[in-house]
């Protein structure tokens, strides 16, 4: 972990990557702000394309992408819905707001409808209690403009409650979401210079 996050430093093993299964998710425990446009970024591959939700509001559909099987992603913000095609095969940088980018490019535009949801955001898991297989690299929540999730990809501390788990580190609260389920994780990439 970083210089920042003086509270994993030396306890948590910073990993590259997790990676859910299908049964797998993270209670993010935030709730957003009404009446703001809230927005997330997160960057994921390895997505298994089978009508299952990378996020979504606790339980009901307010604001979600659903990965569908036949190359397409149905996302939902605000009673707004919108089809779009992308490419599962690659890694995909995803930011979301009113507008949603994935890989740098604008995909569709909902306009400017408020956010109005009195529900937590989930990772990884739907409204239908459904998890997604994919591998999960960062995730950060913005809340009426500031940042209220950094999650980074750690293993718990040996002598935590959580005992080496694979988790996520919020470097905002300093708290671990290891959530439901055991994480697969991968090595973080290093580069050599």
């Amino acid at each position: 972990c970083d210089d920042a996050t003086k509270t994993c430093q030396n306890k948590c093993v910073e990993v590259g990557w997790l990676e859910s299964n299908g049964s797998q998710y993270i209670d993010t425990e935030i709730v957003l702000t009404t009446g703001t446009t809230p927005k997330l970024e997160m960057y994921i591959s390895d997505v298994n394309p089978t009508n299952k939700e990378l996020f979504c509001t606790e339980n009901y559909p307010y604001w979600r992408i659903n990965v569908e099987p036949n190359s397409t992603m149905y996302t939902h913000y605000a009673g707004i819905s919108r089809v779009i095609t992308f490419d599962a095969t690659q890694p995909m940088l995803i930011s979301a707001t009113n507008i949603l980018t994935i890989n740098g490019v604008e995909l569709c535009n909902y306009g400017t409808p408020v956010y109005s949801s009195n529900r937590k955001i989930w990772l990884l898991r739907g409204n239908h209690n459904e998890n997604i297989e994919a591998k999960i690299y960062y995730f950060k929540l913005y809340d009426n403009g500031s940042l209220v999730r950094d999650f980074i990809p750690v293993l718990s501390p040996e002598n935590s409650e959580y005992a080496g788990k694979p988790c996520m580190f919020d470097k905002v609260s300093k708290k671990l979401f290891c959530g439901v389920g055991t994480f697969d994780y991968g090595p973080k990439q290093t580069t050599s210079s």
